[in-house]
């Protein structure tokens, strides 16, 4: 028994050890998402501040430019005056420093006083603050030369112009200035020196009051400030190096600038040359332009003597054409009587397409009803799988529960059949004792009669244990019965699901057919509008029927269905699919629909051109009478053939008509069998659709429906993808929205052309007419009623020509309104959609975050149950084999019977100790049910980790690209950056060169001078 449980809790302990491992890795990888997170808002963050700073940069680097163009000269004079300075400075400085190096000697023997030596120190501190800061003025003033230098350059390549020198009085103040800077900061040396020097005097004759190791770490402090020293000389060398080069090189730049000021004002020689040139020639077109005039103002007045020309002959032949006139009267009569015929067919057929359009509106209501119920199925659909869901959830805690139920009544059935063995191993012992007794002791018959009741006792027990055993086996029997029902509801879910799918696939067909209904209608109105504009053609069907025949064909190979049960993905798939081709076969019939409407628009302009040319007709016809009193022989019978071409071109647009009308009839009949094709074939793919969902298989088992809902999963984070997808597509659709409205724009600019140009030809014509007046009046042969007539004209075209400008302008404006209102709608929505993926990510993450501290707290309370429930039971089993021990002992001395007081509390103590070990069995299989609950909740939180570990991912890639463009930005600038820290590098590798060799000389100096002790009794 001991043994058995020991491994029993060594099982248990490892299982808890893989479920924290499994927790750590959980809450490593969230705090890795939350810190990446953190890391890119920081990174962006840093981004702008970077950007912010290179804004900040620039303004001062234009201001520093401003600043340093007057400061040229007076570094150059600066650079020679630091030249000598740092001579000197080197020269003083190498005094100070042997006063130092004696000093260090000095204070190896003589104790100084802690406030003399501290106010050493002070003044040695304050030395090297001034060498410090004339070092940074060093530095300064050759950065100041690489900024000039650099300017210069720049200044040279842009136009070559000379910077601004400034006033010698300037210069002169500022080397003043600078010499009595040089000079007081001398003076302040050596006054701190003698300074120094005095205070060593003083300290030489004070008794010593420090110990040895104060001394040591003064000198060490002394020694560092040496170094110091050493360290800003060589800095100050290495600033006097480059204000030489500097010099050098300004030199060189101020002669190259007088170079390039010296080629710019011999190439403003040549340009002097070249304008003299031009201005010649343009003399010259003066005159040939004023010679060209005066030609142009004689084939003038040659051109209004040929107009005048052929005025009179216009008279003339006005005169004859009203002869004619009489006689075309009666055949125009007859010509008009005609046209309002057609105007009535005409009419006829705006009506029919009238009609026409409204079925299409109907169709187009039909078609969003038919939307509102797929997406009241998908809804219903939806609340079915959650209905399901909670079923499956509710069932799957049950079967949870009646598993454990089960396991627990498997565990007492265990352990009553242990007890049966050992009630029957009790009673073999028992019946062999009696069968010493018997053959030893017949004479005790009381003994024997008692050893008998206790066999029959036992075998009442026996058989007592049977009777719970077989009850335990009939509890198992009905709890199967009850996972029998809950499986049978969950089938019951599973075809209430399949049905509503079949009848969202139902609505997808009967979309599908009002979209090719809404084709049809589509060729129709082509068809109308064709006949129209009287031009014969019949419809052809071919592609329709081409449609069905392959729509047939993949209904009858089984292509266009999907396989598999009726909420897998290839289903979600194919609706998806089918709701994108519901979709972009609308906006395809959008678009016909607007080509359509421009086609009528059309049609409508043509039939007011009509108009006109029959009123112009009228006009001919008024004039008639009056032309018909002047007219020839031969005028008349050109006319007379006029009048026949015309009469045969009526008779033929009568023909047209006749054939228009019968290709119309043939159209209809055609729509007819189309109609009756489509509906056979949609009663076919009907029926197969039914034979395939007839054909789907049953859930079995609950472990494929958990499985089910793992591909579930799979299913909403491709959804997730999708929508994703989705997003990319409506902001490249708001691109190309923007597009249109650009290529809008265009045409309403070329539109504006158009009429500035008619505008300008209007303009022509106004011309053209003055001149026409200048030419009666200089003539007096002009007739005043024609004149009048092409005013009337001109300002009737005017009038045309606005108004149709003015409804092509209003038509774009209300069109690039339109898309406008699309295009913000559009972002606006994709804007929501992506702020409410990131706020369900959020409080995803944050409930994920939460469940996990729960989880850990129950782990934790789970694990401190574990530990005592296992104490309790080795306990349980140390007093168990205790009283096995003293039962086995009291039965070898005789002193167990059945009806002493001994036996029967035995007997009660064992019973009590087995019940607490079958209630802590029992809370152990609950504690092994609660731990597989938690690990399928584990598993659940790991795979949803993963899930925001790759959508982390993803935004990262996003930021990344942001980040490169930021940097691509930024680039630029930095390879101006990088040549000034080429040229700082350089300067830098000189002077360190420079101080090595300074620092290897003062060794080897120092190296040859004397000791120490010598130098102080020289002192």
């Amino acid at each position: 028994m001991s043994t058995s449980s020991d491994g029993h809790r060594t099982v248990r302990s490892d299982d808890h050890h893989v479920l924290r491992q499994k927790y750590k890795s959980v809450k490593y990888k969230l705090s890795q998402m939350e810190e990446q997170l953190d890391d890119v808002h920081d990174e962006r963050n840093h981004l702008q501040e970077i950007n912010d700073e290179l804004h900040s940069r620039l303004s001062s680097k234009e201001k520093e430019l401003v600043h340093t163009r007057n400061l040229l000269e007076s570094n150059r004079n600066h650079g020679m005056k630091m030249g000598e300075d740092g001579k000197e400075n080197t020269q003083a400085f190498g005094d100070f420093k042997k006063i130092l190096c004696f000093i260090e000697d000095s204070l190896s023997f003589i104790p100084p006083v802690p406030e003399h030596e501290n106010q050493l120190l002070g003044r040695i501190a304050t030395i090297m603050t001034h060498l410090r800061s004339k070092e940074e003025q060093i530095v300064n003033l050759t950065r100041a030369n690489q900024q000039l230098t650099q300017q210069i350059e720049r200044r040279a390549e842009d136009n070559g112009a000379q910077p601004d020198k400034p006033p010698r009085e300037k210069v002169e103040a500022v080397l003043t200035r600078v010499m009595q800077q040089h000079e007081i900061t001398v003076a302040k040396l050596q006054s701190e020196l003698e300074s120094a020097k005095k205070q060593l005097e003083l300290t030489r004759n004070i008794d010593p009051r420090n110990t040895r190791e104060t001394l040591e770490a003064n000198l060490s402090d002394a020694r560092t400030q040496i170094q110091d020293l050493q360290g800003a000389l060589a800095r100050a060398e290495r600033g006097k190096s480059a204000a030489m080069a500097s010099k050098d090189q300004k030199a060189l730049e101020v002669q190259r600038l007088q170079r390039e000021v010296d080629d710019m004002r011999k190439n403003t020689k040549a340009k002097q040359y070249q304008i003299e040139k031009l201005l010649k020639e343009l003399a010259e077109m003066k005159d040939l332009y004023n010679n060209a005039k005066t030609r142009s103002l004689v084939e003038d007045i040659d051109k209004i003597q040929k107009l005048t020309a052929r005025l009179k002959d216009a008279e003339s032949q006005i005169y004859k054409a009203k002869k004619a006139a009489l006689e075309k009267q009666e055949e125009l009569s007859s010509l008009q009587s005609k046209y309002e015929k057609l105007q009535d067919e005409k009419n006829g057929y705006l009506k029919k397409q009238g009609l026409l359009q409204e079925e299409l509106a109907a169709k187009d209501l039909e078609l969003a009803n038919a939307r509102s119920t797929s997406a009241g199925f998908d809804s219903s659909v939806r609340s079915a799988e959650r209905e399901r869901d909670a079923a499956v959830k509710q069932a799957l805690r049950e079967a949870a529960d009646w598993s454990a139920k089960l396991q627990s009544s498997q565990y007492t059935i265990s352990s009553l059949t242990s007890e049966r063995d050992f009630l029957m191993s009790a009673l073999a012992m028992a019946e062999e004792q009696l069968a010493e007794q018997a053959s030893q002791k017949q004479q005790e018959s009381s003994q024997s009669q008692q050893k008998d009741n206790l066999v029959a006792s036992l075998q009442f027990k026996l058989e007592s244990a049977e009777g719970k055993i077989q009850a335990l086996l009939e509890r198992q029997s009905a709890d199967r019965q009850l996972l029998d029902d809950h499986q049978q509801k969950i089938r019951f879910h599973e075809q209430r699901i399949a049905a509503l799918q079949v009848k969202a696939e139902e609505a997808n067909i009967a979309k599908r057919r009002r979209s090719g209904e809404l084709g049809q209608f589509y060729q129709i109105l082509d068809a109308i509008n064709e006949n129209s504009e009287n031009i014969t053609a019949v419809p052809t069907t071919r592609s329709l029927d081409d449609d069905l025949k392959r729509t047939q064909v993949k209904a009858e190979d089984g292509s266009g269905i999907p396989s598999g049960p009726p909420d897998s993905k290839a289903w979600h798939q194919a609706s998806v699919q089918i709701q994108q081709m519901i979709g972009s076969g609308l906006e395809e019939k959008k678009l016909e629909k607007n080509v359509l409407i421009d086609q009528m628009r059309q049609q409508e302009s043509k039939i007011v051109d009509l108009e006109k040319k029959l009123e112009e007709e009228k006009e001919a016809q008024a004039r008639v009478p009056e032309m018909g009193a002047t007219l020839t022989i031969e005028e008349e019978e050109e006319l007379r053939s006029d009048l026949i071409r015309a009469l045969n071109r009526i008779d033929a647009l009568e023909e047209q008509l006749a054939s228009l009308e019968e290709d119309f009839s043939k159209m209809t009949q055609v729509h007819s069998n189309v109609c009756t094709d489509y509906e056979e074939k949609k009663q076919t793919i009907s029926t197969l659709m039914h034979d395939v969902t007839c054909k789907e298989g049953k859930i079995a088992t609950l472990e494929r429906d958990l499985m089910r809902r793992k591909q579930d999963l799979a299913v909403k984070t491709a959804e997730l993808v999708d929508c994703r997808t989705k997003l990319q597509e409506q902001e490249l659709r708001a691109n190309l929205l923007e597009e249109e409205g650009k290529s809008l724009r265009n045409r309403v600019a070329e539109l504006e052309k158009i009429k500035a140009e008619q505008l300008e030809q209007l303009d022509g014509r106004e011309r053209a007419l003055k001149r026409l007046e200048e030419a009666r009046k200089l003539y007096g042969q002009v007739d005043k009623s024609t004149i009048d007539r092409l005013k009337e004209e001109k300002a009737a075209n005017e009038k045309l020509v606005l108004a149709e400008l003015k409804r092509l302008k209003v038509q774009h404006e209300e069109e690039l309104q339109k898309t406008v209102t699309e295009c913000s709608e559009s972002l606006t929505l994709a804007q929501t959609s992506h702020d409410r993926i990131m706020e369900s990510w959020q409080s995803e993450v944050a409930d994920v975050q939460r469940q996990l501290r729960e989880q850990q707290a129950h782990v934790e309370e789970l694990e401190q149950e574990v530990v005592r429930m296992a104490q309790e039971i080795d306990e349980r089993n140390v007093v168990i084999t205790g009283y096995m021990a003293l039962v086995t002992d009291k039965d070898d001395q005789n002193m167990l019977q059945e009806g002493s007081e001994l036996f029967q509390s035995l007997l009660k103590q064992y019973q009590n100790v087995m019940q607490q070990k079958q209630a802590l069995a029992a809370a152990m299989q609950d504690q092994h049910s609660i731990m597989e609950r938690y690990n399928a909740n584990m598993e659940d939180l790991a795979n949803r980790g993963q899930m925001y570990l790759r959508q982390g991912q993803e935004r990262e890639l996003e930021l990344a690209s942001e980040k490169k463009a930021r940097l691509k930005e930024q680039q630029e600038y930095k390879q101006q950056l990088a040549a000034k820290d080429a040229a700082i590098e350089a300067l830098g590798q000189e002077l360190k060169e420079k101080t090595n060799a300074s620092s290897q000389k003062e060794v080897s100096h120092r190296n040859r001078s004397t000791s120490p002790l010598a130098q102080a009794n020289d002192f």
